[in-house]
């Protein structure tokens, strides 16, 4: 199937993809689950339909949300929710849904991940937000 993760090079005035196999530099919960939601993508026609972007974030710990970005509306799209919500539970994930003016958040209450840091003898919380 013609679904693959890309990146652009930003010296590249003609904007031309990459294609992302898989992305060592990232950490492990990333590398987890990469393949996990292009599988869940390809699988089903509801959640892949006009994704145009998925963004991860991770912590060092394993906390992770994953953001599906829509060229589509599904803030009314029942289908699409529940299908996500699914995703979301079977990954482990907060998983976040966006669409134009439209941001929803699912299996969790805030669409961010925390990582605790010691600093200088100090517990430092770092909010990674969406």
């Amino acid at each position: 199937e013609k679904l693959h993760y890309v990146m652009y090079d930003g010296d590249n005035e003609k904007r031309t993809p990459l294609r992302v196999v898989d992305f060592p530099r990232g950490c492990a919960e990333t590398q987890r689950l990469m393949p996990l939601v292009l599988d869940a993508l390809r699988g089903d026609d509801v959640l892949r339909d006009k994704c145009h972007e998925v963004r991860f974030h991770t912590t060092l710990r394993g906390s992770s949300v994953v953001v599906l970005v829509y060229n589509r509306p599904i803030d009314n799209d029942k289908n699409w929710k529940t299908k996500a919500e699914k995703l979301a539970k079977e990954l482990k994930v907060v998983l976040v849904g966006r669409s134009s003016k439209f941001r929803i958040t699912l299996n969790g209450d805030a669409p961010r991940v925390r990582e605790k840091l010691r600093i200088a003898g100090k517990d430092v919380n770092l909010y990674q937000l969406e």
